[in-house]
């Protein structure tokens, strides 16, 4: 009897069934294939980026709202406070620094470090040096051009005691930068301060003929320490101002929205606007007589400062310098309720008060009409010569000085007198 060669089921090896798998992770093994699940507002995307920056605006992607937001550049502080902007060789090197992203983030395959701008290189346009920053990855679009900051020139930036970046739009990428402790650093004698200008021109800057070289000058560049007061900064505190305007209609309020409107004040009523600033010791902010007083608390009838957490105690209102306005312009044209220059002054009006910074820099973002001699903010001047001419004619030199103190003279200059007629009287 023949035996059989098949062997015995249960000898067998278990059976194995071979099927092709095809995982969704193989198809990214190239650039073509991450590309095909690009936003299909993608060319939106490029048409808007390109839009914003020929208006020369810094901007970065929101994904999560899928727009276009505005970028602010880091500043720093250096050891005796000051705040310049930070030149962007540096920007890594910067604690809690939040990179630009470009529009490939709405890529769902894309991550946040592909889609973080970093510097690139540098050009020089038009005199000026600029950095290119753009997105790792390959085929990005959206490159950004960000000037090195004029007249500065930067060295280690350890040699700083306090760095930081201002707030930008991206919460989520925050956590990837963590503060750098500054490394020790020789002790140095005093330091020799140096102008950021050379004489002449910081002379240009200090002359009402060159008013475009005032930081505020600008609608569309806001200063950095005007951010809170500018609707489109995302720390601002317009709100706040607000909920404070209980001085709105006073003469002082008067004379604030008169000149920043077209309107316009004059040099008389403005001069005493600025004599009626006072300067808290507690809080170190600048306000308005009516603003300074209604900061202030009171124990046992010793006035103490409330904008302070230690609440110090602090000069009374009786300590501040009287003041007798003269009657208030009526304000027939209306003002641009969103300026930051017009918000600031707001501020200052209120029990908010403003920094010091903030106040020199309102304060000399003036200019006097040639024509009809009226003081306005750079924004109510341009409302005032919206047609490129004024149509109230006053007068001349002579009756613009009849406006003005000796005293307004000698602590002021010619800052508020209009070069051309300087030109004219010469």
């Amino acid at each position: 009897m023949a035996h059989s060669t098949t062997p015995h089921p249960a000898r067998l090896p278990p059976r194995t069934t071979r099927r092709s798998v095809t995982s969704d992770l193989s198809l990214f093994t190239s650039e073509d294939s991450i590309i095909k699940y690009d936003s299909p507002k993608a060319k939106e995307f490029l048409k808007n980026f390109r839009k914003l920056r020929c208006n020369n605006r810094l901007i970065s992607f929101n994904k999560v709202e899928e727009r276009w937001d505005d970028w602010h550049l880091p500043v720093i502080f250096d050891d005796d406070g000051s705040m310049t902007a930070a030149s962007p060789a540096i920007y890594a090197n910067l604690p809690r620094y939040s990179p630009p992203l470009c529009a490939d983030i709405s890529n769902p395959f894309r991550t946040d470090d592909e889609c973080s701008l970093a510097q690139t290189g540098a050009i020089r346009q038009h005199g000026r040096i600029f950095h290119v920053f753009k997105a790792p990855h390959q085929g990005c679009k959206y490159p950004l051009l960000i000037p090195e900051p004029e007249d500065k020139e930067y060295d280690d930036p350890g040699a700083h005691a306090v760095i930081h970046a201002t707030a930008n739009s991206h919460p989520h990428l925050r956590s990837r930068y963590l503060p750098i402790v500054p490394k020790p650093r020789p002790l140095r004698g005093p330091r020799t301060l140096t102008s950021f200008y050379s004489r002449d021109r910081a002379a240009e800057r200090a002359s009402p003929a060159h008013p475009w070289l005032h930081p505020a000058y600008y609608t569309n560049e806001t200063p950095h320490i005007l951010f809170p007061y500018s609707i489109s900064s995302p720390s601002n505190t317009v709100n706040a101002i607000h909920q404070h305007g209980h001085f709105f209609d006073t003469e002082l309020g008067q004379i604030v929205r008169a000149l920043n409107s077209a309107t316009g004040t004059p040099i008389s009523s403005f001069m005493k606007l600025l004599r009626s600033s006072s300067t808290c010791s507690g809080c170190l902010c600048v306000f308005s007589v009516e603003g300074y007083q209604a900061h202030l608390g009171y124990v046992n009838a010793v006035p103490h400062c409330l904008n302070t957490p230690e609440c110090p105690e602090v000069p009374g209102p009786s300590a501040i310098p009287s003041t007798s306005l003269t009657a208030a312009p009526s304000v027939s044209a209306p003002c641009s309720t969103s300026d930051y220059l017009y918000l600031a002054f707001l501020a200052w009006n209120s029990r908010l008060g403003v920094p010091q910074d903030v106040w020199t820099m309102i304060s000399t973002a003036v200019v006097t009409c040639c024509h009809c001699l009226m003081v306005r903010t750079f924004r109510g001047d341009q409302r005032h010569q919206a047609d490129g001419f004024c149509q109230c004619r006053k007068g001349g030199l002579g009756e613009l000085l009849r406006q003005i103190t000796l005293d307004d003279l000698e602590k002021h200059g010619l800052a508020l007198i209009p070069q051309k007629l300087v030109d004219e009287h010469v």
